[in-house]
């Protein structure tokens, strides 16, 4: 009973170092880009944009035809009480049986159900850890949102590059009377 206790022991370590290895193998593997159905949360104004000093880029994903392979890698996260569980394609892996390896895809697009309000959607790519990092091109923005507390020299500097590429540039400001951010449309010329 000792031995077979000191086996299993040795065992769980090992698959706990092969589980570790195989989690570290697939986050350098898989490229992910988040995006957002909405820009008017103040708590997401507040954690992503440096507490409202930052901006938000809007693209116009739904434009693209559905055989672009950067629409067909936009899914949309699922918010669930539990984890992906890779445990069947991790011993399809170790037993060299045929698996898809696609189940990074689904790994990256699960979250807590607490951050169900951001409703997320990221483009996933499951390249491997092998390829070098890369960049993908994206269509043109569509509009661009500063932040209600970004600097003057920052909101003029990035409506000087908008304008030169024909982007509507918008301020953020809080709805009156709620928790909620609203654009406020710029008239070309910096003029309000």
């Amino acid at each position: 009973a000792e031995f077979a206790g000191m086996i299993e022991q040795r065992f769980s370590t090992f698959a706990a170092d092969v589980m570790q290895q195989f989690m570290t193998a697939l986050q350098r593997g898989v490229k992910i880009c988040s995006f957002s159905e909405r820009n008017d949360s103040v708590v997401m104004w507040s954690h992503y944009a440096d507490s409202h000093k930052g901006f938000c880029v809007e693209y116009p994903l739904g434009l693209l035809p559905p055989t672009d392979p950067r629409r067909r890698a936009l899914q949309p996260v699922l918010y669930s009480d539990t984890l992906f569980d890779i445990t069947k394609y991790l011993l399809a892996a170790i037993q060299g049986q045929t698996f898809n390896n696609l189940f990074g895809v689904l790994a990256a697009s699960r979250k807590s159900p607490d951050w169900a309000y951001e409703r997320e959607w990221r483009l996933v790519h499951p390249l491997g850890a092998s390829q070098p990092d890369m960049n993908l091109s994206m269509p043109r923005p569509s509009a661009l949102f500063l932040g209600a507390r970004m600097a003057a020299d920052h909101k003029d500097k990035l409506r000087e590059i908008a304008d030169s590429l024909g982007i509507p540039t918008l301020e953020m400001q809080m709805t009156p009377g709620e928790f909620r951010m609203e654009a406020k449309r710029r008239l070309r010329g910096g003029t309000d």
